[in-house]
């Protein structure tokens, strides 16, 4: 059920606008991947409420409490809203939180939705980039997670 995978990109998308912002709060109005490309930061590092960072590649990596949080990659035009699949399916398997590993129980449904979504073009690919992002146009979902 493609409703389903609306609902997990959207919390999602939620935990990266979150860590991004306790990021900011942190070390102010920074791009944070060229932040720490400059070695104006540190690769790795604790933020509020038990919180830490560690930045990879093109991405970084959000552990709540040392435990996996979230993992995103930034987009070209030097944005966070970018998800795909392999990201997604990281996100309902690491994660404790029953809302989310309730969407997907079986990880092949959560695929065989993401490439239907993709043919129907609810989702689109982010020029220059693996990533994907929704076609607010067809996508329809507005799941608010808390």
């Amino acid at each position: 059920m493609q409703e389903n995978l609306f609902t997990l990109i959207n919390i999602y998308l939620q935990k990266v606008e979150f860590c991004v912002a306790e990021f900011q709060k942190t070390f102010g109005d920074i791009y944070p991947i060229k932040a720490w490309r400059d070695n104006l930061i540190a690769r790795t590092g604790q933020l509020n409420h038990g919180l830490s960072y560690e930045f990879h590649g093109i991405g970084c990596t959000f552990l709540l409490n040392d435990e996996y949080f979230v993992d995103f990659d930034f987009t070209p035009d030097l944005g966070h809203n970018g998800f795909d699949l392999w990201r997604l399916k990281q996100f309902v398997l690491d994660n404790n939180d029953v809302n989310i590993t309730k969407l997907y129980p079986d990880i092949d449904l959560l695929e065989r939705d993401f490439h239907q979504a993709l043919s129907n073009h609810r989702i689109m690919p982010i020029a220059h980039s693996r990533l994907f992002r929704l076609n607010q146009d067809k996508a329809t979902a507005t799941a608010v997670y808390t």
